[in-house]
Order: structure tokens, then C-alpha cells, then sequence
């Protein structure tokens, strides 16, 4: 049974310090209590805690791709050396990218600096979790529970949890991401919008909206001290440097004719701001959500698109089933053209730890060089 964790939640009596469990269609739900005594009236801005340093700070993502950023604000860990560096991908690519970028555009290479507090975070999914089908669990309100803020994608990614991050908002300082940036009118041509009025919600893809939501986490999170904490700032700010740079290698890398065919088709349709700063043309087999699938007629298509056009290569996702991918390569066979497998893309969820996915610059351009090097190969009988 599909039940809405959301709906559990909001129809709970909030409890001080109690955390209430709720069966319905074998879904375990819980309803965080909001500590104030009975059903008192929420603060009327819970991110302005007035904490001080001496307080310890718990900070809840949901997405690996947010966790990984909320890490460096915090000054927990430090960008690996070769991310995003122009000899770097000089050297995997054989393109020198920063042939039209100006050298002034360089990111700063200085640490990220922790701040003398007490913090605590945790990531909800982990690799190769669907944000789009996710179902919290028990353990998940409990961390709900825990956290003094909690950040989250929105734009209707989380769907299955998107009502009780709603509910919550009343108690704690919860913030929507992709929503927050969304309300600025002056980004709002930058999102991409389907024929049926949806957002796409991927905008982690989109360098210059994800440095902007790197900058807004920071000003949430020094928002909640009474006293300034400069750290914050001063990490986001090196972070969204690096985002930004990642955004003009990659506009450089796929510039002029080094990619004869400029489709890139992955399971779901999740690289429509990758291929935006790309400049090449998006083709998923399921929709935005991967609660959608692709029936036969969407496989005969997407493949007669592939032969058409002569496509040489579609990816697989680390958090997407391969059965669609698999059914469109049995189909574009069928019709005397073969489309590789360029590899394997992060699309919704970081990779493994020790990959080069395992952080979310790391997965920006483990994808970009793989969707590089599979398009750049030369096309069987095209006399290359």
C-alpha cells in the first residue's frame, strides 16, 4: 500500500518529547514532538535559534549531494586535490578546458576552516538511494527528531516525504532548497520547466543554482547562532568558487565539434541542467520522477531517436534500475544500429565511498568526463 508517510504525520497530536508510532499498510511513521509542552503556537522563525557556540549543532540533510556541501560550510572535510582542476581534466580529457575561461575566474585553493563548535550531521540516503521513491523510516523521524535544522532538495524531489518536512517546519528550522531559490525572480529562467508546469527539481546539476544553494545553507546555518560565525560564509564561499569553475569547464569541455552527436540519453530525466550548461540535448527513458516508467511505446521512440540520429552511447544510473536502458539497446539492436553503454552516471544519489562520486563535486565530474569521453569516441562507420 502506498500510503503518504506526509499524511501520518500531519494527522499526529504533537507530543513534548515523545515520539509516536503510527501502522498503517505496514508503514512505520513517527510524529516528532515539538518540546515546548502541548500544541503551542511555533516560533515565528524557527532557523533564529539564538544558539551559541557552546551549543552543539545537528544538521539533517536528506540528499548526499546537500550533505556533502553542508560538510565543507562546516568545515569538516576539505575538497580533494584534482576536483575540478583545469590540468586535471586536461590530463583525462587530452582538451586543455581553460582555453576561452579567464585564468582570473581560478577558484581559491585555501582550506576549509572549522569553527570552534560542537556539530553533528547526517546524510538520509545514502548511495545509490532513489530520493524520488525513499519511504522514511522510523529511524528517519527519529533524526528528524535530533536535528536543529534540516535541509532538503524540494522542487517535489522527496516526494514520499515532502508532507512531513512540511509539518516539521513549524517546530525546527527546515528548509527547502530548490523552493527557496525558486521564489528569487531574478533565477527563475534559469529552472527548467516541463509542458506540464513542473520544475525540474535536479538543479544539483546546474553549477550556478547549486553555488547559490551552497551560499544559502551557509547563511541559514550562521543565522541560527546569536553571534556571527564568519567560517560559514567564508567555506561557502570557496565551495560555490569551485561549483562555478565546474560550470565553465564543463561549458568548455562539450564546446565547438569535439561531440559530433549531441544527445545525451540516460535512464531518467535527470541531466536537463547538465545538458543546459552543456549544450547538448537531454533524452531520458522515465520522466523527471523515476516513480514513472517507460512503457513500449516510450522504448520504441527513444529508439528510433538513437538509429536516427545515430547516437553511439546512453548511460546507466547508480540509483535507476538498468531494465529500461537494457530494453532500449535490445530495440535500437533490432533496427541494425548499436548504442554502447558509456557508463554508469550518478544521477539522483552520490556513489560509494572511495569512488570519485562519493562527494558531489566528485560526482559532477566523474559524470562530465564519462558522458565526455563515451560522446567523443568516433562513430563506427563514419570513417573516423
Amino acid at each position: 500500500m502506498n500510503t503518504d508517510w506526509a499524511r501520518m504525520v500531519g494527522g499526529c497530536r504533537w507530543v513534548p518529547g515523545l515520539l509516536l508510532v503510527v501502522l498503517a499498510g505496514g508503514l512505520i511513521a513517527g510524529c516528532v514532538g515539538n518540546g515546548n509542552g502541548g500544541e503551542t503556537a511555533p516560533a515565528a522563525d524557527p532557523c533564529a535559534t539564538g544558539m551559541t557556540k557552546d551549543d552543539p549543532l545537528r544538521v539533517l540533510s536528506t540528499t548526499g549531494q546537500i550533505g556533502s556541501v553542508v560538510d565543507l560550510i562546516l568545515g569538516l572535510e576539505q575538497i580533494p586535490d584534482g576536483l575540478w582542476d583545469p590540468g586535471t581534466l586536461a590530463e583525462r580529457t587530452g582538451i586543455a578546458v581553460l582555453a576561452s575561461i579567464d585564468a582570473g575566474a581560478e577558484p581559491s585553493l585555501a582550506a576549509m576552516v572549522r569553527p570552534s563548535i560542537a556539530v553533528e550531521t547526517h546524510t538520509m540516503l545514502g548511495p545509490g538511494v532513489d530520493p524520488h521513491l525513499y519511504v522514511p523510516t522510523l529511524g528517519d523521524a527519529e533524526e528528524f527528531n535530533k536535528a536543529d535544522v534540516i535541509f532538503y532538495n524540494g522542487l517535489h524531489l522527496e516526494a514520499q516525504m515532502l508532507g512531513a518536512l512540511e509539518e516539521l517546519s513549524g517546530s525546527r528550522c527546515v528548509v527547502a532548497l530548490g523552493d527557496l531559490l525558486y521564489q528569487d525572480q531574478n533565477l527563475v529562467d534559469r529552472f527548467i520547466h516541463t509542458e506540464d508546469g513542473l520544475v525540474d527539481p535536479h538543479i544539483w546539476n546546474h553549477p550556478e543554482l547549486w553555488s547559490l544553494a551552497t551560499l544559502r545553507m551557509a547563511e541559514v546555518l550562521e543565522g541560527m547562532y546569536a553571534e556571527p560565525v564568519p567560517e560559514f560564509s567564508a567555506n561557502a564561499e570557496k565551495v560555490a568558487e569551485r561549483i562555478t569553475m565546474a560550470g565553465l569547464l564543463i561549458a568548455e569541455l562539450f564546446a565547438g565539434d569535439r561531440i559530433p552527436v549531441r544527445y545525451l540519453v540516460t535512464a531518467h530525466d535527470a541531466f536537463g541542467y547538465f545538458t543546459a550548461v552543456a549544450n547538448l540535448e537531454s533524452i531520458g527513458l522515465q520522466g523527471l520522477s523515476t516513480e514513472s516508467e517507460a512503457s513500449i511505446y516510450d522504448i520504441q521512440q527513444i529508439a528510433e531517436t538513437i538509429v536516427e540520429h545515430r547516437i553511439p552511447a546512453m548511460f546507466v544510473e547508480s540509483s535507476v534500475s538498468t531494465d529500461a536502458v537494457t530494453a532500449v539497446r535490445e530495440a535500437v539492436r533490432a533496427r541494425g544500429w548499436d548504442v554502447r553503454l558509456g557508463g554508469e552516471l550518478y544521477s539522483d544519489a552520490l556513489g560509494p565511498q572511495g569512488s570519485e562520486g562519493e562527494t558531489y563535486l566528485g560526482m559532477l565530474q566523474h559524470n562530465a568526463v564519462t558522458v565526455y569521453l563515451a560522446l567523443a569516441e568516433p562513430i563506427p562507420g563514419d570513417g573516423n
